[in-house]
């Protein structure tokens, strides 16, 4: 049995071998190829892991209040809770509208500090997500995301790697439709029970995702 792509390296030979280029030994290599492919990997992957609620990146979480100010939060929700490290996107708030929420990046505690975070409004005291995790290792990725992944990689360095927008306008169709397939796909594999809203979280989990209200 030949052996899928394990790798971000062998993911991105994929995306090379459809530009009719050679393959990579490391991201570091000095050539065009390995620049283009280490300058672009991240931001195709995290794109296209934002495009779908694909199952494979899809978790769940309560996540941890972040400490109010003195006199509140400003804004109009009341309460902000800090996003995990790893969330790409929040699909939805179980028990919640859509307008019920939302996603702000505000700084991070302390106050003073100059990081800033991804943190969750609402009014909610004690929310629960759904969310698409940022997977990074190309092994827990669905076999029909790595094929439009190639075409979305393969598009994103044609005009580095080969100076050609025809060839970069070919890969994202091909890309375009392998993503579209891959979707209907893993929508098959998703549960299509509706989760009530007295349901327990471990039973929620079980099930695999909450209905929306």
């Amino acid at each position: 049995m030949v052996a899928r792509a394990g790798t971000e390296v062998d993911a991105a030979n994929l995306a090379l071998s459809d530009l009719g280029q050679p393959p990579i030994t490391s991201f570091s290599d000095n050539t065009a190829r390995a620049r283009a492919c280490r300058v672009n990997f991240g931001t195709v992957r995290d794109a296209l892991l934002q495009q779908h609620e694909w199952g494979f990146a899809t978790a769940y979480a309560r996540p941890a209040a972040a400490v109010a100010p003195v006199g509140g939060w400003p804004g109009k929700f009341a309460n902000r809770f800090l996003l995990p490290s790893d969330c790409l996107q929040v699909r939805y708030v179980a028990h919640s509208g859509a307008d019920s929420w939302e996603v702000i990046t505000a700084a991070a505690d302390p106050p003073g500090s100059d990081a800033n975070v991804k943190v969750l409004s609402t009014n909610d005291a004690a929310p629960e997500i759904c969310y698409t995790r940022c997977i990074v290792d190309v092994r827990l990725w669905s076999g029909q995301f790595l094929k439009g992944f190639r075409h979305e990689l393969a598009a994103a360095i044609a005009p580095l790697v080969v100076s050609s927008t025809a060839k970069a306008q070919s890969e994202a169709q091909l890309a375009a439709a392998a993503v579209s397939d891959a979707a209907l796909i893993d929508g098959k594999e998703k549960s299509r029970r509706t989760i009530s809203r007295d349901t327990s979280w471990l039973r929620a989990r079980r099930v695999g995702r909450w209905g929306r209200p």
